[in-house]
């Protein structure tokens, strides 16, 4: 029943000249939606189908796990509800404002049920379109702040209140061993010290380079044993006690149901100066890392987030699973500008208060995280065994065509330029089309590619509206070029063609 209710409402949206393509990433939704685009300027939305409908006091209405809810009450395109009842008749409700007014439905586990306005339905086309145009003019004002061309602003996060977690108390011993002195100095790159201060500071495990290392042994040892003297070499510093733990982080400027939650394990650490909190002994796609120091009766902490490259790389990228919901993760944080840091060591989970203006100096992290997390789920979704390699260099285009690739896969339908084409060959029952009006088609397979290499290949159709057919005299080929009016469009469609095939398509 599922698909066929599919089919009802892509049958009414494709009567209406809108483009309907299926989700290939998220089975959290069923279709993706283009409007027609003179009006909507390219804006989509999504949308979840149900089945027949459940009527209760003539109301048709919908279960729903509260997961999902909460998933498209905080997804940054519109998300609409449809319910086709028995008799053909398809209700909508937009997901996010039946979310905002009923925040308790969206608590907890299992299944919440959505109660549908039974005036709302698509055969009032009138009042659909109203409310959507309402709801997709702010997303045309609204820039993806995760764009490889946004400035950036400083940010330091300020914490206030106390400390997550008490500083743990060294063991204590009875026997104490024998202590022997030593001495180094460090080598004096910037990098270098910074590494040393994290050791020192905040307990951090870091390993420095030394170019003077000096070992006395304790006093009563055997004479012969004299003191060891190394010219150069590297100190590695690791505290013996540590707490593990976890970090939460959080979309938005304070915690709530809706939250995109990063839940990552870690590791507390004490220091001469503070607290460092760090997950590089754990397994992770990321690095995360905290300092906090202690400023008269407030808290200043320092997050350091980081792709771990060197755990990705030499394995098919799809295995990854862990990054699968960061993209969603990093859009979120970004659109709010602002994140909520909570740490659990000990079983007590306490909100690190923070004074956060804005993120602007860490979007370039972010949008290196979604764009691994979305090469990660197409790479799944095309059966691929694409590597990443120490090696390898992502260039704009790059980036480009993985959020390309990752749209397309998502059912959306995405204007293109495309330059002339020689078609080669044609019939000579195709030529006798080249002068008559109407819209050209073309099927063929797009050739995925990142850091040179490919990813897979995405079979799509080439919707292109005002471009002219032209024979080549002299061959068997025609020239297809754009018109003064021309559009092309692009979308994913699923098909076997090894080879492009244009079609042409009469008006009726």
């Amino acid at each position: 029943m599922g698909r066929l209710a599919e089919l009802a409402v892509d049958d009414v949206f494709t009567s209406w000249g809108w483009n309907v393509g299926q989700d290939h990433i998220d089975i959290g939704y069923d279709l993706c939606v283009t409007p027609d685009y003179n009006t909507y300027q390219g804006v989509r939305f999504l949308a979840q189908v149900k089945g027949t409908a459940s009527f209760a006091e003539k109301s048709p209405s919908a279960p729903v796990f509260r997961s999902r809810l909460r998933q498209y009450a905080t997804d940054v395109l519109p998300v609409f509800i449809l319910r086709v009842a028995a008799d053909s008749t398809i209700y909508w409700i937009h997901a996010q404002a039946w979310a905002a007014n009923n925040h308790e439905a969206l608590k907890g586990k299992g299944k919440g049920r959505v109660n549908f306005d039974p005036s709302q339905t698509l055969a009032d086309r009138a009042t659909f379109e109203k409310y959507l145009k309402a709801v997709c003019e702010p997303l045309l004002l609204t820039k993806d702040r995760l764009s490889i061309d946004q400035s950036e602003r400083p940010f330091t996060p300020m914490g206030s209140g106390r400390p997550a977690c008490k500083q743990p108390a060294p063991p204590a011993t009875r026997n104490q061993a024998p202590e022997a002195r030593l001495s180094f100095r460090p080598v004096r790159t910037p990098e270098n010290i910074a590494r040393l201060r994290d050791a020192f500071d905040y307990g951090l495990p870091r390993s420095f380079d030394v170019d003077s290392f000096n070992i006395e042994p304790p006093v009563g040892f055997p004479e012969h044993l004299k003191p060891l003297d190394l010219s150069q070499g590297k100190l590695t510093m690791k505290r013996l006690e540590s707490q593990p733990g976890h970090v939460f982080i959080c979309s938005g400027r304070e915690y709530s149901v809706l939250s995109q939650e990063l839940k990552v394990p870690a590791d507390l650490f004490t220091g001469a100066r503070g607290i460092g909190i760090s997950n590089e002994l754990h397994s992770s796609p990321l690095d995360v890392t905290l300092r906090i120091t202690q400023e008269g009766d407030r808290f200043k902490a320092d997050l350091n987030l980081a792709i771990r490259a060197k755990a990705i790389y030499g394995k098919p990228l799809h295995h990854f699973y862990d990054l699968a919901p960061l993209a969603n993760w990093a859009e979120h944080v970004a659109a709010e500008d602002a994140m909520v840091l909570s740490l659990d060591f000990g079983g007590v989970r306490e909100e690190l208060k923070t004074s956060i203006d804005s993120l602007s100096n860490l979007l370039p992290v972010f949008q290196r995280i979604r764009s691994l997390s979305r090469l990660h789920m197409v790479a799944r979704a095309l059966k691929s065994d694409f590597t990443l390699r120490d090696a390898d260099v992502f260039s704009v285009e790059d980036f480009q065509d993985i959020d390309f690739a990752y749209e397309l896969l998502r059912g959306a339908r995405r204007s293109v330029s495309l330059g002339p084409m020689e078609v080669d060959p044609i019939s000579r029952e195709a030529r006798d089309l080249v002068k008559s009006p109407g819209a050209l088609y073309c099927r063929t397979q797009w050739l995925f590619e990142v850091a040179g290499r490919s990813v897979g290949e995405i079979p799509v159709e080439i919707d292109m509206s005002g471009y002219v057919m032209e024979e080549i005299p002299g061959t068997n080929k025609v020239l297809i070029s754009k018109g003064e009016h021309a559009q092309a469009w692009v979308m994913h469609e699923k098909h076997t063609d090894a080879s492009s095939r244009i079609v042409h398509n009469r008006p009726s």
